[in-house]
Parts: C-alpha cells; sequence; structure tokens
C-alpha cells in the first residue's frame, strides 16, 4: 500500500478516511496514547469549509432523493437537535477502545438507518401497548414492515468533543479477575457529537391513518426520550424536534 507521506491535519478532507485508515498507520506501541490523543483533537478542529461543503453535498443528494420517491411513500421528515450528546458505532474496531461511526463517502458523522430501526424497536418492545404492531412496524418471515428508515444525516454545523469514562473494574473484565477494588481506575476518552442538526427520513408505505399516526406519535417520543445509539442509560441519545414535515403520497 502506498502512504500520503505529505499528510498534513490541514489537508484532512475525509475525517472517514482518516479516522478508519490513516490513524492505524501513524500509530505505534512507543507513542499510543499521544496517538490516541492527537487524533481526536484533530478531527475536532476539521476545517469548518470541508464540512459545510460535504454537508451540502449529502443534503441535496437527500432531496433530490425524496422529491423522486415521495410519490410511492408517504414521507415523514423530522429534523431534530441533540439535547444530549450521542455516540453511533461505540464497538466499531479502532485505535481507541471505543469507536466512532463516520460516513465513508462524506467523512460525516452520520445515524444509520439501521441503528434507528434497532432501536425504535427496542423501543416498542419495551412498551406492552405496542407489542401488538411490532410486526406491521417491522415485519416478519412473511412479510416486509410498513417502515424504512433512512440514514439521519446533518444538515447543518456539528460540534465534536471529548468525554470520558473510567473503568473500576478492568482486570474483571479483561483478564476474567474477581471484581476488587484494588485495581487502578483507567480513564478512557472518546468520541462523540456534542451538537448538531439532522434530518430523519421515515419512508412509511402504510396507507392506514391510525398506522402513520401512532408511529408519529410514538417515533416522537422514542427520539426525545428512549434515545439512540450508545450509552443511553446515562442521558446519552436524547433528540429535539425542530420541524416536522410530511409528504403524503395520496
Amino acid at each position: 500500500m502506498k502512504y500520503y507521506t505529505n499528510y498534513k491535519p490541514e489537508n484532512l478532507k475525509n475525517a472517514s478516511l482518516y479516522y478508519d485508515k490513516f490513524v492505524y498507520h501513524e500509530a505505534n506501541p512507543e507513542d499510543l496514547k499521544k496517538i490516541k490523543d492527537d487524533y481526536k483533537d484533530i478531527l475536532i478542529n476539521l476545517d469548518k469549509n470541508i464540512i459545510k461543503k460535504n454537508i451540502e453535498i449529502i443534503k441535496n443528494i437527500r432531496i433530490q432523493m425524496i422529491n423522486k420517491i415521495k410519490k410511492h411513500y408517504n414521507v415523514k421528515t423530522y429534523i431534530v437537535k441533540n439535547k444530549t450528546p450521542f455516540l453511533i458505532g461505540a464497538g466499531i474496531p479502532s485505535i481507541d477502545e471505543i469507536g466512532f461511526y463516520w460516513s465513508r463517502n462524506y467523512g460525516l458523522p452520520i445515524i444509520p438507518g439501521t441503528s434507528i430501526k434497532g432501536a425504535f424497536r427496542k423501543y416498542i418492545e419495551s412498551n406492552n401497548d405496542l407489542k401488538s404492531i411490532i410486526d406491521v412496524v417491522f415485519g416478519n418471515a412473511e412479510k416486509k414492515g410498513y417502515i424504512d428508515f433512512l440514514d439521519a444525516i446533518p444538515i447543518n454545523t456539528i460540534k465534536l468533543n471529548i468525554d470520558y469514562q473510567t473503568p473500576h473494574f478492568q482486570e474483571y473484565y479483561m483478564n476474567n479477575q474477581p471484581p476488587n477494588d484494588v485495581y487502578n481506575p483507567i480513564p478512557l476518552n472518546y468520541l462523540n457529537v456534542s451538537n448538531g442538526t439532522f434530518r430523519i427520513d421515515l419512508l412509511i408505505s402504510a396507507d392506514s391513518n391510525e398506522v402513520i399516526n401512532i408511529i408519529n406519535i410514538h417515533f416522537k417520543y422514542f427520539l426525545e426520550y428512549f434515545g439512540i445509539g450508545a450509552k443511553t442509560s446515562m442521558g446519552y441519545g436524547r433528540f429535539k424536534i425542530q420541524e416536522l414535515s410530511n409528504f403524503d403520497r395520496r
């Protein structure tokens, strides 16, 4: 593999390529802590003009897509702003202990539609009154569900931040030692999205107003109070709806 040996942080145009590939190339055991700290600072201080340009590209692609398919679906578009930080892809392999998800093509933090779908299903399953509509919403082995979840894409400025956690029983988790207070806690830091405005599109193939209304009511509640991504039990991943648009195929 040929490496770009003249690389400089100010030349960075795709955060995903840097995070997934180049950071590994720079890493070495003797200086690993410095590399881990430096790459986060580089990503947090990305060129705002490049980010803005990439956001405009992905935003325009989404608008064109919805304009083409809204004749075939009832489309609900939610413009949301995160009330609390969120973290997607914590389990993705990375140079750090905690991963982070980037759009490979656009180098932007996005929320995959599969993550939204999985979290919304968990919310539905946790509500006994809604379990009867699980197959209607998500489908089963015999029938497709009524909703397609598109990726949540940024449509405005994104702010990344660093947060910390301090595991107290590392020997217990990693080396099968008994849990004990004698182990030294080792602080970890990780990236999150602390501020951003995102567009979420749901493609609903149901024609029943009752089904559509149920989905809408509970999806809004899910965004505000249930959360998406990692660390929702700590308050992560809550969103405030700024705007809701409906494109009715009928």
